[in-house]
């Protein structure tokens, strides 16, 4: 592990916690409490930031299926949903 990781790790965990929080510890897309994990709305990959705006909580299901869909695609439905715009 390099020097300085572990505050990383625990800084991430928390902003992780605060997003489930935020979403009520459920799925924003199909309201499940099960496997839940953070997504990144806009991917890191695509210099989305780890910020909670740019996280949601999603079950492992719908997070492979927003994985598969392309990340603009998801990017406009999260998006949405992060704002209250969705029904999701």
């Amino acid at each position: 592990m390099r020097k300085g990781a572990e505050p990383d790790r625990r800084k991430y965990r928390a902003l992780v916690v605060a997003c489930f929080e935020r979403d009520g510890w459920r799925c924003v897309l199909c309201k499940s409490r099960r496997q839940l994990t953070p997504h990144h709305i806009r991917p890191r990959s695509q210099l989305g930031a780890d910020v909670l705006t740019n996280l949601v909580t999603l079950c492992v299901l719908c997070h492979r299926a927003m994985d598969g869909a392309g990340w603009k695609r998801a990017y406009a439905v999260l998006a949405a949903i992060a704002a209250g715009d969705g029904d999701g």
